[in-house]
Protein backbone atom coordinates (compact mmCIF):
# COMPACT_ATOMS: atom_id res chain seq x y z
CA UNK A 1 0.00 0.00 0.00
CA UNK A 2 1.29 3.25 -1.02
CA UNK A 3 0.96 6.32 1.59
CA UNK A 4 0.06 9.58 -0.03
CA UNK A 5 0.94 12.98 1.57
CA UNK A 6 -1.64 15.15 3.01
CA UNK A 7 -1.62 18.53 3.06
CA UNK A 8 -3.66 20.78 5.49
CA UNK A 9 -3.23 24.24 7.26
CA UNK A 10 -5.26 25.38 10.30
CA UNK A 11 -5.87 28.98 11.36
CA UNK A 12 -7.30 29.59 14.70
CA UNK A 13 -7.88 32.72 16.18
CA UNK A 14 -9.81 34.14 19.31
CA UNK A 15 -11.17 37.36 20.91
CA UNK A 16 -9.03 38.78 23.32
CA UNK A 17 -11.15 39.10 26.72
CA UNK A 18 -10.10 40.69 29.46
CA UNK A 19 -12.42 42.20 32.09
CA UNK A 20 -14.72 44.81 30.13
CA UNK A 21 -15.35 42.07 27.31
CA UNK A 22 -15.99 38.72 29.60
CA UNK A 23 -18.64 41.70 31.61
CA UNK A 24 -20.22 42.53 28.26
CA UNK A 25 -20.56 38.96 26.57
CA UNK A 26 -22.22 38.01 29.69
CA UNK A 27 -24.37 40.60 30.42
CA UNK A 28 -26.09 40.66 26.46
CA UNK A 29 -25.85 36.87 26.70
CA UNK A 30 -28.27 37.09 29.78
CA UNK A 31 -30.41 39.81 28.33
CA UNK A 32 -30.79 38.59 24.50
CA UNK A 33 -30.29 34.68 25.31
CA UNK A 34 -31.40 33.64 28.67
CA UNK A 35 -34.49 36.74 29.40
CA UNK A 36 -37.75 35.83 27.67
CA UNK A 37 -38.64 38.30 24.93
CA UNK A 38 -39.87 41.68 26.30
CA UNK A 39 -43.56 40.98 25.43
CA UNK A 40 -43.72 38.10 28.38
CA UNK A 41 -44.35 38.46 31.88
CA UNK A 42 -41.37 37.83 34.01
CA UNK A 43 -40.89 35.29 36.45
CA UNK A 44 -39.53 36.42 40.45
CA UNK A 45 -36.10 34.99 39.53
CA UNK A 46 -35.87 37.01 36.12
CA UNK A 47 -36.59 40.02 37.32
CA UNK A 48 -33.56 39.53 39.71
CA UNK A 49 -31.92 38.58 36.60
CA UNK A 50 -32.92 41.74 34.73
CA UNK A 51 -31.47 43.71 37.81
CA UNK A 52 -28.25 41.87 37.48
CA UNK A 53 -27.70 43.25 33.84
CA UNK A 54 -28.41 47.00 35.23
CA UNK A 55 -25.49 46.09 37.82
CA UNK A 56 -23.55 44.45 34.77
CA UNK A 57 -24.33 47.09 32.12
CA UNK A 58 -23.47 49.70 34.56
CA UNK A 59 -20.10 47.57 35.86
CA UNK A 60 -18.99 48.38 32.18
CA UNK A 61 -18.47 52.04 32.70
CA UNK A 62 -16.60 51.41 35.88
CA UNK A 63 -14.38 48.96 34.13
CA UNK A 64 -14.08 51.91 30.98
CA UNK A 65 -13.43 54.67 33.26
CA UNK A 66 -10.64 52.89 35.52
CA UNK A 67 -8.88 51.59 32.21
CA UNK A 68 -8.44 54.91 31.14
CA UNK A 69 -7.42 56.49 34.17
CA UNK A 70 -4.84 53.92 34.91
CA UNK A 71 -2.19 54.52 32.64
CA UNK A 72 -2.33 58.43 34.27
CA UNK A 73 -2.47 57.10 38.14
CA UNK A 74 0.78 54.74 36.28
CA UNK A 75 2.97 58.14 35.31
CA UNK A 76 2.29 59.14 38.98
CA UNK A 77 1.88 62.50 38.52
CA UNK A 78 2.27 64.47 41.86
CA UNK A 79 0.23 67.32 41.58
CA UNK A 80 -2.31 65.37 40.69
CA UNK A 81 -1.84 62.85 43.55
CA UNK A 82 -3.84 59.82 41.74
CA UNK A 83 -2.30 56.37 41.95
CA UNK A 84 -2.97 53.15 41.20
CA UNK A 85 -3.70 52.47 44.64
CA UNK A 86 -6.11 55.55 45.05
CA UNK A 87 -7.52 54.86 41.49
CA UNK A 88 -8.34 51.14 43.09
CA UNK A 89 -10.85 52.82 45.67
CA UNK A 90 -11.56 55.87 43.85
CA UNK A 91 -15.82 55.64 43.24
CA UNK A 92 -17.24 55.61 39.73
CA UNK A 93 -18.45 59.46 40.15
CA UNK A 94 -15.28 60.82 41.06
CA UNK A 95 -13.68 59.34 38.49
CA UNK A 96 -15.84 60.56 35.69
CA UNK A 97 -16.18 64.21 37.32
CA UNK A 98 -12.45 64.74 39.24
CA UNK A 99 -9.95 62.33 37.52
CA UNK A 100 -11.20 62.17 33.94
CA UNK A 101 -11.28 66.17 33.11
CA UNK A 102 -7.84 66.63 35.77
CA UNK A 103 -5.61 63.15 33.52
CA UNK A 104 -7.33 63.83 30.40
CA UNK A 105 -9.09 67.71 30.32
CA UNK A 106 -12.54 66.10 29.70
CA UNK A 107 -15.35 67.63 30.86
CA UNK A 108 -18.40 66.11 29.83
CA UNK A 109 -21.71 67.35 30.03
CA UNK A 110 -23.74 64.52 32.06
CA UNK A 111 -27.12 66.17 31.23
CA UNK A 112 -26.69 65.05 27.65
CA UNK A 113 -26.65 61.66 26.07
CA UNK A 114 -25.22 59.37 26.69
CA UNK A 115 -24.08 60.57 30.10
CA UNK A 116 -28.09 61.44 31.01
CA UNK A 117 -28.70 57.58 30.51
CA UNK A 118 -25.20 56.45 32.09
CA UNK A 119 -26.04 58.55 34.99
CA UNK A 120 -29.40 57.32 35.40
CA UNK A 121 -28.16 54.24 35.00
CA UNK A 122 -25.68 54.64 38.13
CA UNK A 123 -28.19 55.93 40.55
CA UNK A 124 -30.48 52.79 39.69
CA UNK A 125 -27.50 50.69 40.29
CA UNK A 126 -27.04 52.42 43.25
CA UNK A 127 -30.76 51.83 44.28
CA UNK A 128 -30.22 48.22 43.44
CA UNK A 129 -27.28 47.80 45.01
CA UNK A 130 -27.07 49.64 48.37
CA UNK A 131 -30.94 50.38 49.03
CA UNK A 132 -34.26 48.83 48.09
CA UNK A 133 -33.20 46.24 45.73
CA UNK A 134 -35.35 48.29 42.80
CA UNK A 135 -37.26 46.07 40.17
CA UNK A 136 -36.40 46.24 36.81
CA UNK A 137 -37.78 44.53 33.32
CA UNK A 138 -36.46 43.72 30.24
CA UNK A 139 -36.72 46.83 28.58
CA UNK A 140 -34.70 48.14 31.70
CA UNK A 141 -31.85 45.68 31.46
CA UNK A 142 -31.64 45.78 27.29
CA UNK A 143 -31.58 49.64 27.06
CA UNK A 144 -28.88 49.62 29.97
CA UNK A 145 -26.20 47.59 28.82
CA UNK A 146 -27.04 49.98 24.91
CA UNK A 147 -26.62 53.24 27.03
CA UNK A 148 -23.42 51.95 28.75
CA UNK A 149 -21.82 50.55 25.43
CA UNK A 150 -22.49 53.89 23.85
CA UNK A 151 -20.78 55.91 27.06
CA UNK A 152 -18.01 53.54 27.19
CA UNK A 153 -17.31 54.36 23.53
CA UNK A 154 -17.99 57.95 23.92
CA UNK A 155 -15.24 58.34 26.95
CA UNK A 156 -12.50 56.69 25.23
CA UNK A 157 -13.48 58.71 21.75
CA UNK A 158 -13.79 61.84 24.74
CA UNK A 159 -10.65 60.92 25.63
CA UNK A 160 -8.21 60.41 22.82
CA UNK A 161 -8.00 56.74 23.22
CA UNK A 162 -9.10 54.06 20.69
CA UNK A 163 -11.92 51.78 21.64
CA UNK A 164 -10.40 48.43 22.19
CA UNK A 165 -13.68 46.53 21.86
CA UNK A 166 -14.72 46.51 18.00
CA UNK A 167 -13.66 42.83 17.36
CA UNK A 168 -15.72 42.40 20.84
CA UNK A 169 -18.78 44.00 19.29
CA UNK A 170 -18.31 42.68 15.85
CA UNK A 171 -18.81 38.99 16.98
CA UNK A 172 -21.49 40.21 19.77
CA UNK A 173 -23.17 42.85 18.40
CA UNK A 174 -24.78 45.62 20.10
CA UNK A 175 -28.38 46.06 19.96
CA UNK A 176 -29.86 49.41 19.42
CA UNK A 177 -32.27 49.66 22.49
CA UNK A 178 -34.26 52.91 23.89
CA UNK A 179 -31.44 55.41 25.98
CA UNK A 180 -31.82 54.61 29.43
CA UNK A 181 -32.73 58.08 30.13
CA UNK A 182 -36.18 57.75 28.65
CA UNK A 183 -36.89 54.35 29.56
CA UNK A 184 -39.47 53.58 32.19
CA UNK A 185 -39.19 52.31 35.70
CA UNK A 186 -41.32 50.14 37.18
CA UNK A 187 -43.90 50.92 40.23
CA UNK A 188 -42.30 49.55 43.18
CA UNK A 189 -45.26 47.75 45.69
Amino acid sequence: MTLTPVYASLTSSWLLHDSWSESYVGARRLIYEVLPAPDQRLSAEECAMCQLALVGANHLMEIALYKILLPHAKNGSASLSLTPAFLEDASYFLMLTKWLPATCGVNLDLKAEPFASTERLRRRRNETIHKTSAFATHTMARSAIYSAVDGVKTLYSASGSVFPYEAVLGKCPQQVEEPFSSVAFPADP
